[in-house]
């Protein structure tokens, strides 16, 4: 199933290139902020500096992230959300 979501999403990569377009950005800041509340079980938390930024870029598909954060920064929950979006 991942990999018929993943063709569908390079597809309309492709279709929008053709047209001349970038590629298209399917990052939601909303649903990531919702699932990181979510998993941190606090209603007002918020991404750390570089967080969001590196979600951002796995979810969007810009190439590889290496996430460096001291321990207990938040490294796993970067991954987590990204799967999740």
């Amino acid at each position: 199933m991942l990999r018929r979501i993943c063709g569908k999403i390079n597809e309309a990569y492709d279709v929008v290139k053709r047209f001349g377009g970038e590629k298209l950005e399917i990052y939601r800041a909303d649903r990531a902020l919702e699932l990181l509340r979510k998993a941190a079980n606090q209603p007002n938390a918020e991404f750390r500096e570089g967080q969001e930024k590196a979600v951002r870029q796995v979810v969007n598909g810009r190439g590889r992230m290496l996430v460096v954060q001291k321990t207990g920064w938040g490294k796993s929950f970067v991954y987590f959300i990204a799967t999740k979006l």
